[in-house]
């Protein structure tokens, strides 16, 4: 899984630097090229945005009130596979605790505090049940993951590699788990240049388990999502636009088309990037439209030295309010 995250890593930095959503090139290495359409129309993406309304182009409008999601995870040929069933619970202001550590660089004393912040965030609650698990593990019958997504800036957790600054899980075996972290750009500065003699750190507090459901499943929602495409995100630096790109080692395409999502209809656009490099090839593709605060669907994977490991998420239902 870390090759994997470096592939991924390398893919977004080369298309970056080639502009490879800006004109819509191809076949140039500079992406000014004609690519697959004349790249006038561009988007995009609003991004976790649960009161956003979504305008279907059939279906009729309104606010996400539930959604589905079958989510597969893949290493080696063995697969985890779940269904997410999603309820947006609105917004609200909630305070995430975040663990501080103060060590004097003299003495080596240790100060230990909690920092709370207060946040504005979209509250939604999970159900996950398990399809199958091919790795012969055992599982609660089901759990209930309620996440805390800002309304505002989505940075300041990722180094934990999901978006959310607060968590809580709950399973049918009666085990319960709680996580929580935000950086404020001041903390962030104290870490970065702490008071003269002193060491400062803020860490994540943790209570219980989550027993792998959030890593098995929100990373691809809320952590794989976000860091490949948050470039394409409202307010980010590249736009979806109907073109392609390649040069070598790499290649981009996006295009515009119609997926339906239970009796819904959206304009989506599909971008898919493929990297290969001695004998290794990663990839990813990931299905949006516009004013849908979730992607439609979810790939990436990688392959090569003779391990093959993906994971894959299909937004298969919602309901508008």
């Amino acid at each position: 899984m870390k090759r994997l995250i470096l592939l991924a890593i390398a893919i977004l930095a080369v298309l970056s630097l080639a502009g490879c959503s800006g004109n819509g090139g191809e076949g140039n290495g500079n992406g000014n090229g004609d690519g697959n359409g004349n790249g006038t129309e561009a988007e995009q993406w609003a991004a976790y945005a649960f009161d956003e309304t979504v305008t279907p182009a059939s279906g009729g409008t309104g606010k996400i009130e539930t959604f589905t999601i079958d989510s597969i995870s893949s290493e080696d040929g063995e697969i985890r596979q779940f269904e997410i069933e999603g309820t947006y619970l609105g917004k609200e202001t909630t305070q995430v605790e975040t663990a501080k550590m103060v060590v004097n660089q003299s003495t080596y004393e240790v100060v230990n505090t909690t920092v709370s912040t207060s946040l504005e965030c979209y509250k939604v609650k999970h159900h996950i049940t398990v399809v199958q698990d091919e790795t012969g593990a055992d599982h609660p019958a089901w759990a209930e993951i309620t996440v805390w997504i800002p309304t505002s800036s989505l940075e300041t957790t990722t180094q934990y590699f999901w978006i959310y600054p607060k968590a809580t899980y709950v399973d049918s075996d009666g085990n319960t788990g709680g996580w929580s972290y935000f950086l404020t750009d001041a903390m962030q500065s104290e870490m970065q240049d702490p008071p003269a003699g002193t060491t400062v750190l803020y860490t994540p507090i943790v209570e219980g388990e989550f027993y792998g459901y959030d890593e098995w499943t929100f990373y691809g929602l809320y952590g794989w999502a976000w860091i490949w495409f948050g470039a394409f995100a409202e307010g980010g630096q590249q736009e979806l636009t109907v073109g392609s790109w390649s040069s070598g080692l790499y290649s981009y395409t996006c295009t515009k088309g119609t997926k339906s999502i239970g009796s819904y209809s959206f304009s989506a656009w599909t971008v898919e990037a493929i990297w290969t490099y001695e004998g290794e090839t990663a990839g990813y593709k990931g299905v949006f439209s516009h004013d849908l605060p979730l992607p439609i669907y979810l790939k990436v994977g990688s392959s090569g030295e003779g391990s093959s490991n993906y994971f894959e998420y299909t937004l298969t239902d919602i309901q508008l309010q």
